[in-house]
């Protein structure tokens, strides 16, 4: 399982994108938390159109009080479930084949050691 995590802050406008590049990966076992340091636009509303219609266990939306970036990152680290962690940001696009090129990797590293 690989969990990646996204801090967010005001984005509505542009993390529906960022979500739809990363439930299109050609690997499937990952977990999505994004941990939302206290938006005050409509990035809630745009994060559930996904949340509603994924298993809990995919995808965890986290609404926190305003810390900063770091702060939601640990917020998603304490929580997250992945035997391999992925730090993303929320104006950022997943190309399809991200996650298996790093899990193929880390399998390799892992039958070296």
């Amino acid at each position: 399982l690989v969990s990646i995590i996204i801090p967010t802050h005001n984005r509505a406008g542009i993390i529906g994108e960022t979500i739809d590049s990363i439930f299109n990966q050609s690997y499937s076992k990952i977990e999505l938390i994004i941990v939302d340091d206290h938006s005050e636009d409509s990035t809630e509303e745009v994060i559930e159109k996904w949340r509603v219609n994924t298993s809990p266990e995919s995808f965890r939306y986290i609404k926190s009080s305003k810390n900063g970036g770091c702060a939601a990152r640990n917020i998603g680290l304490s929580i997250c479930r992945g035997e391999f962690i992925q730090f993303f940001d929320d104006d950022d696009i997943m190309l399809p084949n991200h996650i298996l090129k790093k899990s193929n990797f880390f399998s390799q590293i892992k039958n070296m050691i």
